[in-house]
């Protein structure tokens, strides 16, 4: 991004709209959601383009389940990638999904979920996720 360029109200999008949408921060995150899920994707640029984004999005969907793609930035004091989504699913009803952590990930370097792409199962991983199966989503 050029410095101090506008970001808000911009995004990046894939895939056909239907009644359930992931929101996520970069490109690369919501091009492995996609390829893993199917699901139409949108990626807002940034943690703090988040929550416009979904409320743009409720918006003209009311009715629309709305899924956070969560950014794990647990190497960082209060996790903003965490809270950002998190925020944002609070502000627009929505659901937050984390990323499974990738096997021998460092402890001192966040992930995402275009981290899990390589990882043994990477579509399961991202399908288990985003389905809310284990019960600790949000």
């Amino acid at each position: 991004f050029m410095l101090g360029a506008r970001v808000q109200g911009l995004a990046w999008s894939m895939g056909e709209s239907g009644p359930v949408l992931a929101i996520g921060e970069g490109m690369a995150t919501m091009a492995a959601v996609h390829a893993a899920t199917g699901l139409p994707v949108v990626a807002a640029m940034t943690s703090a383009n988040l929550a416009f984004t979904g409320r743009c999005h409720r918006a003209v969907a009311p009715d629309a389940t709305l899924i956070f793609c969560a950014d794990m930035d647990s190497h960082r004091p209060d996790n903003p990638g965490l809270a950002a989504a998190n925020a944002a699913a609070g502000a627009c009803g929505g659901l937050v999904a984390r990323p499974s952590r990738p096997p021998g990930w460092p402890d001192n370097k966040g992930w995402d979920f275009a981290d899990t792409w390589p990882a043994p199962y990477w579509a399961a991983l991202i399908r288990a996720a985003l389905s809310f199966e284990n019960g600790d989503a949000a």
